[in-house]
């Protein structure tokens, strides 16, 4: 998850709130403020030890809710 911090700079720049990045298949979230980080992982090709995942991201009254599923609890 420390690989999230590098996207901190683009919150401001596209004035966001949430940003979903995939490519490292290591799940994690990191947030600041009010800025949520979100790599969902990889359900099929995991690079970390949790056997696959992927996130749900909910929102609601101004606020996002991060999931991470993992493959073993969907058998």
């Amino acid at each position: 998850s420390t690989r999230l911090w590098t996207l901190f700079p683009y919150t401001t720049l596209f004035r966001s709130r949430l940003i979903v990045a995939g490519h490292s298949h290591h799940h994690g979230e990191v947030r600041s403020g009010d800025a949520v980080f979100v790599n969902p992982g990889s359900i099929s090709l995991p690079r970390d030890r949790s056997g696959g995942t992927f996130a749900i991201v909910t929102y609601d009254n101004g606020q996002f809710d991060v999931e991470f599923v993992y493959k073993q609890d969907l058998v």
